[in-house]
């Protein structure tokens, strides 16, 4: 069973904008690696942000972390939507802009 903690999105508000990156792509399931070079950083560097969301969330495991972030996207990626596709088939879908 999950903890509470991945219920409760107060921690995510104590994320830096770095961590707060990390945590978007951790909520798409990506992997350390693919998470470094999307942003330009290296590996080791990937793993420190994914611990120390890991801690500042008080969820014990990453995949509670992404599960968190899927939970509370809308808190990570508050920006306005745009279209993705304005032909008439595109029935209105959206796409985070920075997520």
């Amino acid at each position: 069973m999950l903890g509470g903690a991945v219920h409760d999105p107060r921690g995510i508000g104590t994320l830096t904008e770095r961590e707060r990156q990390v945590l978007a792509l951790l909520g798409q399931g990506l992997a350390n690696r693919v998470i470094a070079r999307r942003l330009g950083i290296v590996e080791r560097t990937a793993k420190a942000h994914v611990a120390s969301i890991v801690e500042k969330l008080g969820v014990s495991s990453r995949l509670e972390a992404a599960l968190m972030a899927h939970l509370h996207h809308e808190l990570l990626c508050p920006r306005e939507t745009v279209p993705t596709d304005t032909s008439p088939r595109a029935n209105g879908r959206h796409l985070q802009r920075g997520c």
